[in-house]
C-alpha cells in the first residue's frame, strides 16, 4: 500500500470518527509493519486537519499527535502549526530517558531528563510563536504560516 493511499485512509477514518461524535483524534505513527505504511507525523496531522476543515468538522475535534519523527522544537512547532493541539514526541522522550539512565554521570535520571526535554520544547515553541507575533497557543493549531522568500531579498 502506498503513502498516498494510507494518507487518504487515515483522513477518511478521522473524518468518519469525528462525524460519529468522537471529540479527540489521536494520530499515532508507531503501529507500522509490512501492511501498514509509516506516515510522517506532519503529513498525517496536516491531512487530517485539512479534511476536517474542508468538511466543516474541525471545531468538533482536537488532534493529538503521538509522533516518533518529532524530535526538536522546529518539528513540534510545524506539527502544531498544521493542526495538532497536543504533540507527544515519544521517541525523543524515550531517548532522553535512556541516555540519562545509561550515562556515567548521575546528574539526571530518566524522568528528570524527560521533564527537561519537555520544558525545552515548550520554551522553544513559545519563542517561535513570539517571533511570529502569536500571543496564545490556542491561535496556532492549523494556522499554517509559511514565510515566502523572494529573489533578491
Amino acid at each position: 500500500m502506498g503513502l498516498a493511499i494510507r494518507v487518504d485512509e487515515l483522513s477518511a477514518a478521522a473524518h468518519d470518527a469525528v462525524a460519529a461524535g468522537i471529540g479527540i483524534v489521536i494520530i499515532d505513527n508507531s503501529d507500522i509493519g509490512p501492511h501498514r505504511v509509516p506516515v510522517p507525523g506532519l503529513l498525517a496531522v496536516g491531512a487530517v486537519n485539512q479534511v476536517l476543515v474542508a468538511t466543516g468538522r474541525r471545531e468538533s475535534a482536537s488532534i493529538v499527535a503521538v509522533c516518533d519523527d518529532v524530535r526538536d522544537v522546529h518539528a513540534v512547532a510545524t506539527v502544531v502549526g498544521h493542526g495538532a493541539e497536543v504533540v507527544c514526541p515519544r521517541l525523543a522522550f524515550m531517548t532522553a530517558s535512556d541516555l540519562a539512565d545509561t550515562s556515567d554521570s548521575a546528574e539526571l535520571v530518566g524522568a528528570e531528563a524527560q521533564q527537561h526535554l519537555r520544558a525545552a520544547l515548550e520554551v522553544g515553541v513559545l519563542k517561535v510563536m513570539s517571533k511570529m507575533g502569536i500571543a496564545t497557543v490556542d491561535s496556532v493549531p492549523g494556522c499554517r504560516i509559511v514565510r515566502q522568500h523572494r529573489a533578491g531579498c
